[in-house]
């Protein structure tokens, strides 16, 4: 990555993250606070123009660091000075310890990208790109493209750059445009076209080279004086490789004006070596031997270049028969290619210290990662030891305590405990007394209440059945006669309700039902019951409740009287939205007739309108289902 790119990301991220989240209001007690904002604002201001004279506040910055984002920024200052005033190591530590930080306590992140990309840019030439390449790849995964455009754009620069580097030009070019897509061309387009450029020439797809070279030439004010010259150069070697010798020559005249103009020296070298290039082609051996003096004057300690110069002038002399200056010039390109090669050995070897030392610093920090590992978990064994222990002998302890209170007690109440089962044993006696005074009573009661209910009652109802079928009457004393015996039939009924013992307001709804259950078992009715009510039923009112249990009554009265049933399932079951009664029997059912004039079922339908339910019946020969539904938003209840 070139210096100009680099700097142009570290200005990207960098402003961003250090002018963010500044608190202008800084209360005067918070001494340590109020200095690092305000060391931080001055690093931020002044770090890229002159990035020595700030690594002191970078040092002040990391002292008065406390909490783990300042550290952060901390570390991230001190990785930028060491990585504009070129100190490897020094920036690989700060910044390989802010990703460290960011990764423990933001993982995942906006912050950990962040940090990753600083590392990336400043110390990824010197690390193994297999590590780089895994870390990037990972980061895109986990990372919203959407909120986190620009970040992802970063991430698919730099895999470009190592695509780029281990020669894999297909995906770098992928990840190039992918990455000028996602930033929206904030790059400038320069920058875009050196890359391109680089790409086609590692390539030596001069054509592609060339047609980027072209339009790199005609960005006018939007690119540097010295990049346009320096890209004429590059397209007129690119014309000359593709033997447009006239157009190299016009590429290489052009640039030459520019640095003219401009003052430019540190190209010239480069410019007048391939003119003298052109002039070779030209067969102009003077022109030539200008250009190459040129070329050596203005010649700017690029071993490179130099190693071209030499070698072009050693083929001149060999042309022109000078074979002391021909030996001269070719021993000295000899030089400079060893030189060369011994430079990009040292290059390479420190490289590969690099990566071998990056590897065995994960493997000690690995060893001493497992060591703190097993020392903490010992240590925490030891306390959990300790712990168990004294628990323990905590819990003996109560036991023992507990033990000892108890037998104590047992002691102190054993005499009053006598005396206490010699009143209880009288209070039993006049209880049983008591009980069986009332079962008696309740005996006799049931006994009546039947008798009255099953006994006079039927004869009352047969009775009114006779008079209603005789034809001979007169209507008006029939229908006189039939509400005289209805209003006995119904006092009656309610003298046997009476009798019984239940009273509506003093009896849980559910005893209630129990109750009825009782009933049908006496009469030899198998019963099954599902009660599944909550407290509330309970404060409903009374006239609610007492209806409610008038229909259960009346159609477990219908089975026993009527359905010559052996078994009876009796249902109250209250959910979210209602109240659901239902009595189903297996008996002989009864006809449509009966289910439209009897009056218990009228009694029924009545009391369930007034409940504002609704109540469905039906009849089989396999026995009858009355079921009630009752929406509880319509129930009253009691009144405080």
């Amino acid at each position: 990555m070139t210096l100009r790119l680099r700097i142009i990301i570290i200005l990207l991220l960098g402003n961003l993250f250090f002018l963010n989240g500044q608190n202008k209001d800084v209360s005067i007690e918070n001494f340590r606070k109020k200095q690092f904002d305000s060391l931080k604002k001055s690093f931020a201001q002044g770090y890229m123009k002159s990035p020595q004279e700030h690594k002191k506040t970078a040092f002040l910055l990391n002292k008065y660091a406390s909490t783990t984002p300042e550290k952060i920024t901390a570390y991230k200052a001190l990785g930028y000075v060491y990585s504009l005033t070129s100190n490897r190591d020094s920036t690989m530590f700060y910044l390989s310890n802010r990703l460290k930080l960011t990764k423990r306590y933001y993982p995942d992140s906006k912050e950990y990208n962040d940090a990753l990309l600083d590392y990336v840019n400043c110390c990824g030439s010197f690390i193994d790109t297999t590590v780089i390449t895994e870390l990037l790849t990972s980061a895109m995964a986990k990372t919203d493209i959407k909120t986190n455009k620009e970040q992802f754009s970063l991430m698919c620069l730099f895999l470009g750059q190592i695509f780029f580097r281990d020669k894999d030009y297909k995906k770098a070019e992928y990840y190039y445009n992918r990455f000028f897509k996602l930033s929206e061309k904030k790059l400038p387009l320069e920058d875009f076209y050196r890359l391109k450029i680089d790409l086609y020439l590692a390539q030596n797809d001069l054509k592609q080279a060339k047609k980027y070279l072209e339009n790199s030439t005609k960005l006018g004010e939007k690119i540097t004086k010295v990049s346009l010259s320096s890209n004429l150069i590059q397209l007129g070697n690119v014309n000359y490789k593709l033997k447009n010798f006239k157009v190299a020559k016009e590429n290489f005249l052009q640039s030459l004006k520019i640095q003219n103009q401009n003052k430019y020296k540190d190209l010239k070298s480069q410019t007048y070596l391939g003119l003298a290039l052109l002039e070779k082609i030209d067969r102009n051996a003077i022109r030539e031997k200008k250009y190459l003096d040129s070329a050596k004057t203005f010649y700017d300690d690029n071993l490179y270049t130099l190693r071209e110069i030499n070698k072009a002038y050693a083929d001149f002399y060999s042309r022109e028969y000078d074979f002391d200056n021909e030996i001269l010039y070719t021993d000295l390109y000899t030089k400079v290619v060893d030189s060369i090669n011994t430079t990009e050995t040292i290059q390479t070897k420190l490289k590969l210290e690099s990566i071998y030392q990056l590897k065995e610093n994960k493997k000690q920090l690995a060893l001493q990662n497992n060591i703190l590992y097993k020392e903490t978990k010992l240590k925490r064994l030891y306390l959990i030891s300790a712990f168990l222990l004294l628990l323990f002998t905590v819990v003996i302890f109560w036991i023992f305590n507990k033990k000892y209170k108890t037998q104590k007690k047992l002691n102190e109440n054993q005499f009053s405990l006598h005396e206490q089962t010699l009143k209880l044993m009288q209070e039993n006696q006049r209880t049983e007394i008591i009980k069986e005074k009332i079962k008696a009573k309740m005996e006799e009661r049931g006994k009546l209440s039947l008798e009255l209910h099953d006994g006079i009652a039927n004869e009352i109802a047969s009775l009114k059945i006779s008079i209603s079928s005789e034809k001979e009457l007169d209507q008006a004393k029939i229908e006189s006669v039939i509400n005289k015996v209805d209003k006995l039939y119904n006092e009656v009924r309610n003298l046997s309700h009476d009798l019984d013992p239940d009273n509506i307001a003093d009896v849980e709804f559910s005893q209630l039902v129990n109750n009825l259950c009782l009933i049908t078992e006496k009469n030899g009715l198998k019963t099954e019951k599902n009660i599944i009510i909550s407290k509330n039923v309970d404060e409903l009112d009374e006239n609610v409740l007492l209806n409610m249990y008038r229909i259960l009554q009346e159609a477990i009265n219908n089975t026993i009287k009527h359905a010559f049933a052996t078994e009876v399932k009796i249902d109250v079951i209250e959910s979210e939205a209602e109240l659901y009664l239902a009595v189903k029997d297996n008996g002989k059912g009864f006809s449509n007739t009966t289910l439209k004039s009897g009056i218990g079922i009228k009694n029924i339908q009545k009391r369930v309108n007034l409940l504002k339910g609704i109540c469905n019946i039906s009849n089989s020969s396999l026995g009858t289902t009355v079921a009630i539904r009752i929406p509880k938003n319509q129930l009253q209840m009691k009144v405080a």
